[in-house]
């Protein structure tokens, strides 16, 4: 608006009711088209050397965001099974078929996670068109299956995949091209699927081949035109597409979108890849610009500097050279086989999770006050909201009056009941010497009991005088410890002159 201004323009409206109904008006297959087109364009303009033997590099993931939780889309993404209805939000799945040259998003398919036809393969055979002969696709260990590396090879599309972990390997049967590197003929599948032709259909000779801990296959059968070194290069370049999912999901922020309906949520996720495709289009023309590689530009730091430049006028040619310039000053380094721990070290706030819809949590609290004012209340009083995760008091102890009686009962008393000092002689020796806490028999051996300081009694204060009664009462499960302590302590009352005569001695003091 401030720029409209300088420019002595009409400032326009700050409402965006307007922009929502043009985004609505919006075409999504248009938006779509652009994205393909773009992605296209960018694999095809990259220099030769910038491929493999001349040959392009396609990599396939997949990928899932979220998106608000709304009837509509529940129905068209609905949660994982795993979570209760009402907790969870809708979940969509992102299958992108990427250039790795440029690292421009050339095809993706969206869909819902669970359900029939809508797993990342069924996904990717959406997109078998975007491949053409001579591409080499590099993908992890969900996708070597039978029929996906047939399908593929039937097109001219050669393979760099890890080994599924179901599938075992057995380097001592087939072609042997070296130390666990050899050509196999895998088994066929039971059943043939109606898109498959007979003549991929009948035969698949792989290679298998290990790199490290991990085991690859591969249909570039030649050890001499792709030596062990060079496969191992190629599938290490998959990650790559992991890069682009992080630029795309964290920088641009499309892990949670924002559109209401699934219609919205769709032409929201190409918008999103279609603002990539244009700024991997900017990072592209200035690696050819300065001479380097689009993989050595910071995707993050050519979205800094594009926003500062293009939030003024149009740029002209000089300012554009200097925009090309300026995007790569900053290298990322070049760090392969970088070990760390997938971990964070930020600490995430204290918040309460919710377990049930939030209207009904909108209710309790309306009815029982919200958690936050609980704290200070005194134990029995505070009610029980079960979805807060909040824990009342026990069930019949709803009187303040009676927990307090009953909190006074869970501290044993060290002064010794009139009927429990009367049950044995001794009781009786302490109650007339006057000593009422029974220290003559916890005196040590060869001590009279009126020598010195008696030991001073555990527990011996009420429990309205102690400092963190205030806190503890808060907690029913403290109040029930204690209470089984005092029960124990009262039978050990008991029990202690009918030990002591057993033992024919005194008491320990520590006792």
């Amino acid at each position: 608006m401030l720029n409209r201004e300088l420019h002595q323009q009409s400032s326009g409206s700050i409402r965006t009711g307007a922009y929502c109904r043009a985004r609505q008006r919006l075409p999504g297959t248009m938006v779509a088209d652009l994205a393909r087109y773009l992605g296209r364009t960018l694999a095809e303009e990259v220099p030769p050397a910038w491929n493999w033997q001349g040959r392009p590099i396609k990599l396939i993931d997949g990928t899932t965001v979220s998106m608000p939780d709304t009837p509509e889309n529940q129905q068209r993404f609905p949660q994982q099974t795993s979570q209760k209805p009402g907790l969870g939000f809708p979940i969509a799945r992102l299958v992108a078929i990427m250039d790795l040259s440029s690292g421009a998003i050339l095809n993706a398919a969206m869909g819902p996670v669970k359900g029939k036809g809508t797993g990342e393969h069924a996904l990717l055979r959406e997109m078998l068109d975007t491949f053409e002969s001579g591409d080499i696709v590099i993908a992890d260990r969900y996708y070597p299956s039978y029929a996906l590396i047939a399908d593929l090879k039937a097109r001219g599309v050669d393979v760099v995949m890890r080994q599924h972990f179901a599938r075992q390997t057995d380097f001592q049967i087939g072609k042997r091209l070296g130390g666990k590197d050899h050509i196999a003929t895998w088994q066929k599948p039971k059943k043939q699927h109606e898109w498959m032709s007979q003549e991929a259909f009948d035969t698949l000779p792989v290679r298998e081949l290990a790199a490290g801990n991990l085991i690859i296959v591969t249909t570039l059968c030649s050890s001499k035109q792709a030596p062990r070194q060079q496969i191992q290069a190629l599938y290490k370049a998959r990650w790559q597409i992991e890069l682009s999912f992080r630029d795309i999901k964290t920088t641009l922020g499309m892990e949670v979108l924002r559109c209401k309906t699934p219609a919205m949520v769709e032409k929201e996720a190409w918008v999103y890849l279609l603002t990539y495709n244009l700024i991997r289009q900017v990072m592209v023309h200035s690696s050819e610009w300065t001479d380097c590689l689009p993989q050595q530009v910071s995707f993050k730091h050519s979205v800094q500097v594009f926003r500062q430049v293009t939030a003024r006028s149009p740029l002209t040619e000089e300012e554009r050279q200097s925009l090309m310039g300026q995007i790569t000053t900053i290298r990322v380094g070049q760090r392969p086989d970088r070990l760390g721990p997938r971990a964070i070290q930020r600490r995430p706030r204290p918040h309460r999770l919710l377990k049930m819809h939030r209207h009904q949590a909108r209710e309790e609290i309306h009815q029982q006050g919200h958690p936050k004012k609980l704290k200070q209340v005194p134990f029995g009083s505070e009610p029980r909201l079960s979805g807060m995760g909040v824990a009342g008091p026990p069930p019949g102890r709803q009187d303040p009056q009676e927990d307090a009686e009953e909190r006074a009962a869970c501290v044993p008393d060290h002064r010794a009941d009139e009927s429990t000092a009367t049950s044995h002689p001794r009781s009786l020796d302490c109650r007339e010497t006057g000593d009422r806490s029974g220290s003559a028999h916890r005196a040590a051996p060869g001590r009279a009991a009126g020598s010195g300081s008696a030991e001073r009694p555990r527990w011996s204060h009420p429990v309205e005088t102690r400092p963190d009664d205030r806190r503890r009462a808060a907690r029913p499960e403290w109040c029930r410890y204690r209470r089984t302590l005092g029960h124990g302590w009262r039978i050990f009352r008991l029990l202690r002159p009918t030990l002591a005569s057993e033992r024919c001695g005194s008491m320990p003091a520590r006792l």
